[in-house]
C-alpha cells in the first residue's frame, strides 16, 4: 500500500511538472518584469543595469520545485546528461559568480551569476524530467501560433493589439524607441509579438519552426503545415536580418541532412518539398508586394534609420575591442557589466571610437565578443564550445545512424542561435534570449540521449 501511494504521488508530481513545463514555454517570451533594485546607471536601459524579476522567474521556480518533489518520490531518476553540454553550462555559471570578485559593478555580476545558476538547474530538471517529444512539440507549436499570430496582426494594423495584460508593449511607428523600418517616406512598425523586441521574436520563431518540422514530416497533417507557414509569416514581418540568416543556415543544414540520408530521403523527401515550396512562394509574393521594406533592411545605406542602426553596432564593436585591451584578458570586466562600462567611458574616448557620441550604452551585438569582454578568454571559449559541440556530436551520431529526426531538427535550431549570436546579443543579455538558448540546449540533450 505504501509503495502504491508513493507511486501515485510520483505520478501526480510529474504531471504537475509537465504542466508547468508547458506554461514555461508559453510565458518565457513575455517582456513583463518588476524592478527589484535599480542601481541607478542612467542612461543604461534598466534591464541591463538593475536587478529585475520576470514573470517567467515565478514559473521557473515552481517548475524546479515540482521536479524536485517528483525526483524525491521517484528515486532513482534519470540522470542522462551530456557532459559536453552540462559541464560548460555549469562552468559558465561558476565563472560569472567568481567574476563578482573583480567586477566593475559586483552586484550586476552576482545577479547575472544567480540567473545562470538558475538556468543550469532548469537544464538539469528538464533533462531529468525528460518530457515526451509530443508534449514538447505541442508546447512549441502553441507558442509559435500565439507569437506569430500576434506578430502578423501587429504588422497589418501597424500598432499593438491591446493585449497589455499578456505583456504586449505599447507599439506604434511614431512612438520613441520603437523598432521601425523607414521606406516610402514613412515608418513601418516591425512586429514584436508578445516579446521585448522583433529580433528576439525572430529568434524564437526561427528556432521553433525548425524544431517542429520533424513533427510535420512524421505526422503529415495539414495543421502542422499551417503552423509552420504562420510561423514563417511571423518571421518575415519581424524584419530581423539575424533571424532570417539563422533560419536560412539552419534550414539548409536540416534539408541537406534529410536528403543525404537514404531512409529519411525516401520517407520524407517529397513531403519536405511541400513546406519548402510554400515558404519560397509566400516569400516571393511578399517580397514583390513590399520590395521597398525588404530593400530598406537589406540595403541599409539607402535608409537613415538603418544606417543609424548599423553605425551604432559598428561603434559598439569598436568600443568592445578597445575595452578588451583595458581589462585583464583572463578575467574581463565582470558578468553583465558591459553596458555600464560603456556608459562610464571617458567622453574623449567615446568621440575617438564612434562618430556619434550619443550611442546608447548596451551590450555589443556579438555574443562571443561580449562574453570575452565580461568573462575573459575562458568565457569566449565556453561560448565557442557550446556553439560547436552540439552540431559535432549530432553529426557523429547522424553518420552512425543513432540520431532521430527530432534531434536533427533541434540541431538545426541550435545552428540558428549560433548564427544570430554573431550579430546580436539577446541569448546572453536578455532574459528571454537566455531561456531560449538554454531551453534549446536542454531539449537537444534529451533528444540526443533518446
Amino acid at each position: 500500500m505504501a509503495k502504491m501511494e508513493e507511486a501515485e504521488r510520483s505520478t501526480r508530481s510529474r504531471q504537475v511538472a509537465r504542466l508547468l513545463f508547458i506554461l514555461l514555454v508559453l510565458v518565457f517570451p513575455l517582456p513583463g518584469y518588476r524592478v527589484l533594485l535599480d542601481l541607478g546607471f542612467d542612461p543604461v536601459h534598466v534591464e541591463f543595469a538593475a536587478l529585475n524579476w520576470y514573470f517567467s522567474d515565478t514559473v521557473v521556480i515552481l517548475f524546479l520545485l515540482a521536479v524536485a518533489v517528483w525526483a524525491w518520490h521517484r528515486r532513482p531518476f534519470e540522470r542522462d546528461f551530456i557532459p559536453a553540454v552540462a559541464i560548460p553550462l555549469a562552468l559558465l555559471a561558476l565563472l560569472a559568480l567568481f567574476s563578482a570578485v573583480w567586477a566593475v559593478v559586483p552586484p550586476l555580476a552576482t545577479y547575472t551569476a544567480v540567473r545562470l545558476i538558475g538556468l543550469w538547474l532548469l537544464y538539469v530538471a528538464i533533462v531529468a524530467l525528460r518530457p515526451r517529444p509530443r508534449l514538447v512539440q505541442a508546447s512549441l507549436a502553441a507558442t509559435l501560433l500565439i507569437q506569430a499570430g500576434v506578430a502578423v496582426l501587429q504588422f497589418v494594423y501597424q500598432h499593438d493589439l491591446g493585449l497589455h495584460f499578456l505583456g504586449e508593449l505599447e507599439l506604434a511607428p511614431t512612438r520613441n524607441f520603437t523598432s521601425v523600418i523607414s521606406a516610402g517616406g514613412r515608418n513601418w512598425l516591425r512586429a514584436y509579438g508578445l516579446t521585448p523586441h522583433p529580433n528576439i521574436l525572430g529568434g524564437i520563431l526561427a528556432t521553433f519552426m525548425l524544431a517542429l518540422i520533424p513533427a510535420y514530416l512524421r505526422r503529415r497533417h495539414f495543421a502542422w503545415l499551417l503552423i509552420l507557414l504562420l510561423g514563417g509569416s511571423g518571421l518575415i514581418v519581424t524584419f530581423s536580418r539575424s533571424a532570417w540568416l539563422g533560419a536560412a543556415v539552419g534550414g539548409s543544414v536540416f534539408v541537406l541532412g534529410v536528403w543525404r540520408k537514404r531512409e529519411w530521403r525516401e520517407a520524407y523527401g517529397r513531403i519536405l518539398l511541400v513546406p519548402a515550396a510554400a515558404a519560397l512562394l509566400f516569400l516571393f509574393v511578399f517580397v514583390v508586394a513590399r520590395r521597398d521594406l525588404f530593400m530598406s533592411r537589406l540595403a541599409p545605406a539607402n535608409s537613415t534609420v538603418e544606417s543609424r542602426s548599423v553605425d551604432e553596432r559598428l561603434a559598439l564593436t569598436r568600443i568592445s575591442l578597445y575595452l578588451l585591451r583595458q581589462y585583464p584578458p583572463l578575467r574581463g570586466m565582470g558578468a553583465g557589466n558591459f553596458s555600464v562600462v560603456v556608459a562610464w567611458l571617458d567622453w574623449d574616448v567615446r568621440k575617438e571610437l564612434i562618430s556619434q557620441a550619443d550611442v546608447t550604452p548596451q551590450p555589443v551585438h556579438n555574443v562571443p565578443l561580449l562574453l570575452t569582454n565580461e568573462l575573459g578568454l575562458v568565457g569566449g571559449a565556453l561560448w565557442l564550445w557550446l556553439a560547436l559541440a552540439p552540431p559535432i556530436i549530432a553529426w557523429r551520431r547522424y553518420r552512425s545512424g543513432q540520431l532521430s529526426l527530432w534531434a536533427w531538427g533541434l540541431t538545426a535550431a541550435l545552428l540558428v542561435l549560433a548564427v544570430t549570436d554573431l550579430v546580436d546579443f539577446y541569448s546572453w543579455g536578455w532574459q528571454q534570449g537566455r531561456i531560449l538558448r538554454w531551453l534549446c540546449l536542454t531539449l537537444w540533450s534529451s533528444a540526443v540521449r533518446d
